[in-house]
């Protein structure tokens, strides 16, 4: 179901962005020679490796009674016991490049032309109040800058329909930081220049007090949004 358009790009894009990299050859879903030659001793196998309680959640959503489905998944799940010695969890690496890399991508099924820029960083989990206030920073930031770009992009004389930067968890060892910009007329230098730009801009001088006071206005609106909604 996902060999269309999007399952073609990632063949590309993951082999030549994560050069070096096992993430690069082998997505999770596996390689279609494996699925349809594996057999049931592999499988069982795989299930015992990794289906195990220290490796798994359960996650409920919806309107139940929380105690009833509290007793069930106890009913369905007390007796699981992990294995004596489990496999260790692999840290796969993602090696440092010499040189950026540059793909250039085609396929009938997309209609318009994209282009991003795309750097790795590695994962900045969140676990102290330092870290999630320079998470809230980068929020901010984020949100001022997409700002700025959504303006840019309602002039007729603009070289993109739309565009954004940001960032995004991408595997366990990195995130990336990304902009990126759906391009008219393939006026894909001209996009390019204009998001750069606006990075230097912000890099620079900053923002306004009038940006960061609607940036954090919109913030906090979400915030008081998921607490009203948190049951």
């Amino acid at each position: 179901m996902g060999r269309g358009a999007q399952g073609r790009l990632l063949d590309k894009i993951f082999p030549g962005a994560l050069p070096g990299s096992k993430y690069g050859q082998r997505v999770p879903i596996g390689t279609e020679e494996v699925l349809t030659k594996v057999g049931p001793d592999v499988l069982r196998r795989f299930y015992r490796d990794w289906y195990r309680p220290d490796l798994m959640a359960v996650i409920v959503v919806g309107d139940v009674d929380p105690a009833a489905v509290a007793a069930q998944i106890a009913a369905q799940f007390g007796d699981l016991t992990g294995p004596v010695s489990p496999r260790p969890r692999p840290e796969v690496a993602v090696p440092d490049q010499a040189k950026p890399v540059t793909l250039t991508i085609q396929d009938p099924e997309i209609p318009v032309s994209l282009v991003a820029v795309v750097s790795k960083q590695p994962h900045r989990a969140v676990r102290t109040e330092a870290d999630f206030r320079a998470a809230l920073v980068d929020r901010l930031a984020t949100t001022m800058l997409n700002a700025r770009l959504t303006e840019l992009g309602q002039h007729a004389e603009a070289p993109f329909m739309l565009a954004a930067v940001g960032t995004a968890p991408l595997l366990r060892p990195i995130d990336l930081w990304f902009q990126g910009a759906v391009v008219k007329d393939d006026r894909v230098e001209d996009a390019l220049t204009v998001m750069a730009t606006e990075l230097a801009r912000a890099d620079k001088f900053g923002f306004t007090a009038t940006e960061l006071a609607r940036a954090g206005k919109e913030l906090l609106q979400q915030v008081d949004k998921s607490a009203t909604e948190r049951d």
